[in-house]
């Protein structure tokens, strides 16, 4: 068969993976049913549900990561505060990417102010700062990047636990 005859591999594994009942994937109905919600919805709109779903997602990550040493870190409660907090304003980072990247690094740069140790994984700012450098301007972004490495730098003058 020539190259060029051969079918897009989308087009192999679509039948596999197509969220049928009688589908491969686990949950197929369930997760046909929610793509085909997505799919009614305005672009806008459903930016902001897929963005509110990683949020939500990354702030429950965030938490489970620090639950082995709740014994180690004290107050807790404000640990687990400052661990989701920093995730959930990822949100609305597609409208937002500036004032959602200085809102979500605000909980971060305290949590090592605060010298919790153990620190939640930084996927937040990571996606923060990779939505500023996709949707902004060269200036804002040549900002970004020089105050980002200023608060880095700063923090890294904090003592450990």
């Amino acid at each position: 068969m020539p190259l060029d005859a051969s079918p897009p591999y989308a087009d192999l594994v679509a039948g596999q993976y197509q969220g049928s009942p009688g589908g491969r994937l686990f949950g197929g109905g369930v997760t046909a049913r929610v793509t085909a919600w997505l799919e009614t919805l305005p672009p806008r709109r459903r930016e902001w549900v897929q963005d509110g779903a990683v949020a939500v997602a990354l702030a429950l990550v965030n938490v489970g990561s620090l639950l082995p040493y709740h014994a180690r870190i004290h107050p807790f409660g404000l640990a687990l505060f400052l661990a989701a907090a920093q995730c959930l304003p990822l949100a609305w980072r597609r409208s937002w990417p500036v004032p959602v990247l200085i809102i979500l690094s605000v909980p971060r740069v305290w949590y090592d102010v605060l010298s919790f140790g153990y620190a939640p994984l930084v996927l937040a700012p990571a996606i923060g700062f990779a939505t500023v450098m996709d949707r902004s301007r060269t200036l804002l972004r040549w900002l970004t990047v020089i105050i980002t490495a200023g608060v880095v730098a700063w923090t890294q003058t904090f003592p450990g636990p």
